[in-house]
């Protein structure tokens, strides 16, 4: 099947553009990784052309307008990563998938480029305003719980980790004699919940998601998608683009999240943690335990 990109190359070679528009359509080409991510007027600026030129080559190409241009050149970009079908899930048959289609281009270049798309896109769909929202959360929360499966694990650590030394009461789900069940059962309308769950969405993070909400907790999503079965529980989502190249999900942008999430913390408490980490330091110092 055709791929978006050779699509998209073969709509500008065929389309007769007049040189204003052909300037700005070849840089588009040659810079799609930028480009799928700015505004008409930021393309306009970038290729030194006018807002007008931009508005016109979307048109001339066949897009409804600039959006939808945008949205293909999202895809386009995608597809020329050599990216794994969201559709396949099962470990197993990603590795199918790869060992059937081949790889060609270096595994440096492709996985270092499915990190940085992954983190530009992640930082195009979180305003600020989301992250303050969950500080806003967080802070008037009495308990803070943590919830994540397997792989999610590695996002939920890091918070466990940094929210601890800014916010009192904060409790990471690790299990040891204890289902997720029991332990969210004590959470309410003065809680909150920050779940952390990516494809295949693991149930427990789910349900207990659910149980969490259905007793007055509030909610703070980290995940792939709006569409994820988490977010309908959600009173904050943040999305985190997790394709790769191969048979597991890269959490690298979500951990990126999970940084942004306490960079922001700690400028709204005014970094007013100072005395507890001499406390810690005080210690972990002697057993060299940073």
């Amino acid at each position: 099947m055709e791929s978006r990109f050779s699509k998209l190359n073969k709509l500008v070679a065929s389309a007769q553009l007049p040189p204003k528009l052909r300037t700005v359509a070849d840089y588009v080409i040659n810079n799609l990784d930028t480009c799928r991510f700015l505004t008409a007027n930021e393309l306009a600026k970038t290729a030194n052309v006018s807002y007008s030129t931009v508005i016109r080559l979307a048109a001339t190409l066949g897009f409804s307008g600039y959006p939808d241009f945008q949205k293909f050149l999202r895809s386009a970009f995608d597809d020329n990563l050599e990216s794994i079908s969201d559709n396949i899930v099962v470990p197993s048959q990603r590795i199918d998938e790869i060992i059937a289609r081949g790889t060609t281009a270096p595994v440096n270049d492709i996985v270092a480029a499915h990190v940085f798309s992954n983190i530009q896109s992640t930082l195009a769909n979180n305003p600020e305003a989301q992250f303050k929202k969950a500080c806003k959360i967080i802070l008037a929360s009495d308990q803070k719980y943590i919830l994540s499966e397997r792989g999610c694990a590695s996002v939920a650590s890091f918070l466990n980790l940094i929210m601890r030394q800014m916010v009192p009461h904060v409790h990471n789900y690790i299990g040891y004699g204890q289902n997720i069940f029991d332990f969210v059962s004590d959470l309410g309308e003065n809680d909150c919940v920050i779940s952390v769950s990516f494809p295949r969405y693991s149930l427990l993070t789910v349900d207990a998601t659910e149980m969490a909400k259905s007793q007055g907790a509030k909610i703070i999503l980290i995940t792939n998608s709006v569409t994820s079965p988490l977010a309908h529980y959600a009173d904050v989502i943040f999305t985190a683009q997790c394709t790769s190249s191969d048979y597991y999900n890269s959490y690298v942008a979500a951990l990126m999240t999970a940084e942004l999430l306490c960079a922001h913390l700690s400028r709204i408490t005014n970094y007013s943690n100072k005395d507890l980490l001499q406390r810690i330091n005080k210690y972990a110092v002697k057993f060299g335990n940073y």
